[in-house]
């Protein structure tokens, strides 16, 4: 079963069934914490924005310890950042020589050894223009 979690323009978080018809004005099912399940208008999930899995996971295991399973979660990925990408990001967007050299220290103290060498590896090909 399709599912997709939305943070609500006040802040709440709730699952909505696309597939799922509920009535005769074409609204479809939905559920959060309080309320539980409910009719939801497409048109209002058109002013609400996708949430994020932090924000969704309590709901999430909610609906899993009520009986839903196999449900399949639509929400658009997240990117999740490696510590090996979040240096790379702070050396390339350093705007001076003391500040690329300071990100690079913070690489080598927070890297495990293998991500200090691809890090190594990165940054010369990143400064001959590869």
């Amino acid at each position: 079963m399709k599912v997709t979690f939305y943070t609500d323009p006040e802040g709440s978080i709730f699952a909505y069934f696309p597939n799922e018809i509920c009535d005769s004005q074409n609204n479809r099912q939905s559920y959060a914490h309080i309320g539980q399940h409910s009719a939801c208008s497409p048109e209002y999930v058109k002013e609400c924005k996708p949430a994020k899995h932090k924000d969704y996971k309590d709901l999430l295991s909610e609906l899993e310890n009520i009986g839903y399973s196999n449900l399949q979660i639509t929400n658009p990925k997240e990117k999740i950042y490696s510590p090996l990408n979040m240096c790379k990001k702070a050396y390339r967007e350093a705007r001076t020589q003391k500040g690329r050299q300071a990100a690079m220290n913070r690489a080598m103290l927070n890297l495990p050894r293998l991500e200090q060498v691809k890090f190594l590896n990165w940054q010369i090909k990143y400064m001959k223009g590869e």
